[in-house]
């Protein structure tokens, strides 16, 4: 019996959603995008390194991937044993390995430069 004073009786009618048009545009409403008429820029904001974030041990994995194997093949060819030293500092040098912060090889920190975006979202029906 409370149940019946709590909820409200249900009916059969269903009611459909209106579509709504306002006929006027908003003056002040930019266009998506970046802003040319921003006059004052802002500095990039500087990102420091979060140590809650867990690292993981990559080797990097640019160009230079090409002149390790070259050097690989450097010391396997070599003739004297100083040839071949000079070819695995070199490489050593190479592939020495960084930590990976969310994506980012570790360094102190980053900067992103900060942009005046505006985004304006329009329901369509």
């Amino acid at each position: 019996m409370e149940e019946e004073l709590l909820m409200p009786k249900k009916t059969n009618k269903k009611t459909e959603a209106k579509s709504y048009n306002h006929g006027e545009e908003h003056p002040q409403r930019p266009d998506i995008g970046t802003e040319p008429h921003f006059k004052k820029k802002k500095p990039p904001v500087t990102y420091c390194y979060d140590s809650s974030l867990s690292p993981e041990l990559n080797w990097d994995e640019n160009p230079v991937r090409e002149e390790a194997e070259a050097l690989i093949e450097q010391i396997l060819a070599a003739e004297d044993l100083e040839t071949a030293k000079i070819a695995a500092r070199k490489l050593k040098a190479i592939g020495e390995p960084f930590l990976n912060w969310t994506g980012k090889a570790e360094r102190l920190s980053f900067e992103v430069p900060t942009l005046p975006l505006f985004v304006h979202i329009t329901r369509l029906d």
